[in-house]
This record gives structure tokens, C-alpha cells and sequence, in this order.
């Protein structure tokens, strides 16, 4: 089933001007080999809200880590992506059912000074957790986007996918995005297509169609 949580691979992509990086740039700092990493247990409210606020961390890292302190905490990344363009630098990395997506807009210094703004779970079978299991605790989500084999539910800055299998919703992927990051990312690429240059709130349709390399135009 293709993914409908947005990419940061796909974003950099959309945005423009995106093109591997030269090889001096790429961070050099020693890393550790890569440890276990597996889809977070997010059956309490603890999580569950710390998610929903950006406050989640995940074996240390989370919005804001500098790339260079995940790799210190999580170990090598399994599969890694370069990009730049007029929005900054940006990695994108995963780690096991983690992919890490940070940025560095300063226009100083490298990949391992970009700073996380999106941390990503893809569920591969670590766990089975259903939608019944935790909506009681997610509250009212702010926008919704069901097709007939998938679900994809809105909380601001966190946002869940389901895989719907005899009208029972499982999780397979979930999302924690500093959403303003991306907002900015669009902002400060002049050759961006989108109309609107003020802080947008992305709907479950507009994440999708990120997700799936359209460009959105918002009026």
C-alpha cells in the first residue's frame, strides 16, 4: 500500500531546486553501529499527547536534535538521501520503522547542524494496534481522509495512517511534523508555485498530494 503520510524525501523534491549534495558537505562525525529500531508503543496518553505537541522523543531525539546528535543516538541509517536547494540542507535518513527528515535554514555549516523537523513510523508488523485501541485517547482528529482500503487522521502537527482490513483500522504509519518548517521551506523557495506566502495549515488532502509529488496551490 503506498504511503500517505508526507515525506520529507518527497517534500525537498516538491519544493525545487532540490540536488545532491557534494560529498564534503555530508556529515563526517563518527557514528556507532545501528541498533534496534522499532514502531513506538503508543497505547497510553502520555505518549499519545506528547506526540500530538511535538515533545515526543524518541531514544533522545525530536524536534530540534541536530543531525549530528541523532546519529550519535541512533546509530548508522540504513538508507540515506542529500538534498539541497534555496529553502537550505536537508537529510533524510531512516533508521529501521524511523526515518528522521531535518534541516538546516541558516545558511552556515552542514548536514549535521540541520535540525530535525519530522520524525516518521512505519509500522512493519512490530505491533498491532487498532484504531479502537487508541481514539478515545486522541480526541477529535482536525481533518480526516478515508479511502476504501486506507485512513489517513489529522492532528495538527501529528497525523496516523491506517490500513483498513474488514472494517478494522490498523495502524501503519504515524507522523510528529513541525509543520512550520515546511511552511517556511515553501516560503523561501522562489520558485515555488504556491500562491499563499502566509503560515498554512496543511489539510489530510494537501499532505497527501505532497505525498504524492503534486503541487498544491493554495489561494
Amino acid at each position: 500500500m503506498k504511503k500517505i503520510i508526507a515525506s520529507a524525501l518527497v517534500l525537498s523534491t516538491l519544493i525545487g531546486g532540490g540536488h545532491a549534495a557534494e560529498a564534503k558537505s555530508q556529515p563526517t562525525c563518527k557514528i556507532e553501529k545501528s541498533v534496534d529500531h522499532k514502531f513506538p508503543n503508543i497505547k497510553n496518553q502520555k505518549t499519545i499527547d506528547a506526540l500530538k505537541h511535538l515533545t515526543y522523543k524518541y531514544k533522545g531525539v525530536g524536534i530540534g536534535t541536530t543531525y549530528a546528535e541523532v546519529l550519535k543516538k541512533l546509530g548508522a541509517p540504513e538508507t540515506i538521501s542529500y538534498s539541497t536547494s534555496e529553502a537550505g540542507k536537508e537529510v533524510t535518513a531512516q533508521f529501521g520503522s524511523v526515518m528522521i527528515s531535518a534541516i538546516n535554514q541558516t545558511g552556515k555549516g552542514g548536514y549535521n547542524q540541520a535540525k530535525v523537523y519530522s520524525l516518521e513510523f512505519i509500522n512493519q508488523g512490530d505491533q498491532r494496534t487498532t484504531r479502537d485501541d487508541i481514539k478515545a485517547m486522541l480526541g477529535k482528529p482536525t481533518d480526516t481522509m478515508k479511502e476504501k482500503y486506507s485512513l489517513l487522521e489529522v492532528y495538527n502537527d501529528f497525523s496516523i495512517s491506517y490500513k483498513i482490513i474488514n472494517k478494522r483500522s490498523e495502524i501503519i504509519e504515524m507522523a510528529m511534523t513541525d509543520l512550520s518548517k515546511i511552511n517556511s521551506k515553501y516560503k523561501e523557495n522562489n520558485t515555488s508555485r504556491i500562491k499563499n506566502q502566509k503560515p498554512h495549515k496543511f489539510t489530510a488532502k494537501e499532505l497527501l498530494a505532497i505525498r504524492d509529488g503534486s503541487i498544491i496551490s493554495m489561494a
